[in-house]
């Protein structure tokens, strides 16, 4: 599986609201794919405490590693108020002992 990349793009004024938003987001975008990790930026209008959890809500028992952004390169360009995340297949992460 080579990396797969997915972008969520949430405006409300409500920070923690986006950040749910793009949890669910991310999980339905990733549904069906064999992760065995996820990298997330999110842009400042995403609560980070609130994100970090439903990440881990969304993709239980897949490592995570997230942190905030000034701004989210999706094929070229950069978007502001969004986030992105990376799905990593077996193929690019290696669970060993």
């Amino acid at each position: 599986m080579p990396f797969i990349t997915e972008a969520a793009s949430f405006i409300s004024n409500d920070t923690r609201e986006n950040a749910r938003q793009a949890a669910a987001q991310m999980r339905a975008s990733f549904s069906g794919q064999p992760l065995r990790g996820i990298i997330y930026y999110a842009a400042t209008n995403y609560d980070a405490s609130t994100l970090v959890g439903e990440m881990a809500r969304a993709f239980p028992g897949i490592p995570s590693f997230g942190c905030t952004t000034a701004g989210e390169f999706a094929g070229g360009p950069m978007l502001k108020k969004s986030g992105r995340a990376m799905g990593l297949g077996p193929d690019r992460m290696d669970m060993g002992a």
